[in-house]
């Protein structure tokens, strides 16, 4: 389920990169250009979304960065016309991968949870049956206990037997 969920962040977040400049017509050198700025960029988006040891907001502010850079680069190609039309369409594409990611994030993060749950619940039943052992020992212990009490009271009964015969 995890590796799923981290795909699917990895696509999302790939997807916003990907995207950009859209709608725009570009020349052949500039959608050249564009492409090869959109798979540097989607290499290090990559990069930051599998890394384990971020957090979800440290992740996202790399992406940010990221994107900015993809954006600053993409702008030295464009005309101002084109820039005007790729702002317009970038916030809007940006603003809906942002929240694919969170909810991708979030199922993880949910996800995750329920892994733990499930082993919270493992340990909880190993533990109740342990505890089931333990009270069935205690029970044991406690027969053996009682009869051990019964023979001292019939061995009791035997000294007394013995000794009222040589009184």
């Amino acid at each position: 389920m995890k590796k799923f969920l981290l795909l699917a962040l990895i696509c999302a977040a790939t997807n916003a990169f990907s995207q950009a400049p859209t709608n725009i017509p570009l020349s052949k050198e500039q959608e050249k250009q564009v492409s090869k700025i959109n798979k540097e960029t989607a290499k290090q988006v990559n990069a930051v979304v599998t890394n384990d040891k971020l957090s979800a907001e440290e992740k996202k502010a790399q992406l940010n960065k990221l994107k900015n850079n993809r954006d600053a680069q993409a702008r030295q190609l464009l005309t101002p016309e084109q820039i005007s039309t790729f702002e317009a369409n970038d916030a809007i594409n940006w603003d809906n991968e942002i929240k694919k990611i969170d909810k991708i994030d979030a199922a993880n993060k949910k996800a995750e949870m329920n892994v733990k749950l499930s082993e919270v619940n493992k340990q909880m039943d190993n533990l109740k049956k342990q505890e089931k052992d333990i009270k069935t020992q205690i029970d044991k212990l406690k027969k053996q206990q009682k009869d051990i009490q019964n023979q001292q009271k019939g061995l009791k009964t035997k000294i007394k037997n013995i000794q009222a015969q040589y009184k």
